[in-house]
């Protein structure tokens, strides 16, 4: 039902209902940290950061990206690093923050090139250059 959740609030998101994505990611949230499932919570504290950066609420995103930080690790999947590295350059560039947005910016684009010399070609799904289509 969590997973669901979110799904969810990555579709509404997509179609600019912000304030419902909030409600059903905060929904699948409180389930995850509930079972300390350090992955789970970690792409939902990603979608928080995207989605109140897209509401500029930009200290509710910052308080995630800062609590993300801490669950970063190299046991996450490489989909879910570039996910944060992504929302966290938006947040920075939003902030005004050059230095932070630099930082980020330049670990999306080298994990991009890492994944690309392993695998294929590969973007967060946050990014306006991603393949993913939601309609």
């Amino acid at each position: 039902m969590a997973v669901s959740k979110h799904d969810m609030s990555f579709l509404l998101s997509r179609q600019n209902k912000t304030d419902s994505a909030i409600l059903f990611e905060n929904e699948a949230l409180s389930y995850w940290l509930l079972k300390n499932d350090t992955f789970r919570i970690a792409v939902n504290y990603i979608q928080l950061i995207y989605l109140y950066t897209q509401q500029n609420d930009l200290k509710r995103a910052e308080d995630f990206q800062k609590a993300t930080e801490l669950l970063i690790t190299n046991k996450l999947s490489e989909e879910t690093l570039i996910n944060f590295y992504y929302v966290s350059y938006m947040l920075f560039h939003q902030l005004n923050n050059i230095e932070k947005a630099n930082k980020y910016n330049t670990l999306y684009y080298n994990k991009l090139d890492a994944i690309k010399i392993k695998h294929a070609e590969m973007y967060s799904i946050y990014d306006p250059k991603s393949k993913l289509k939601t309609h």
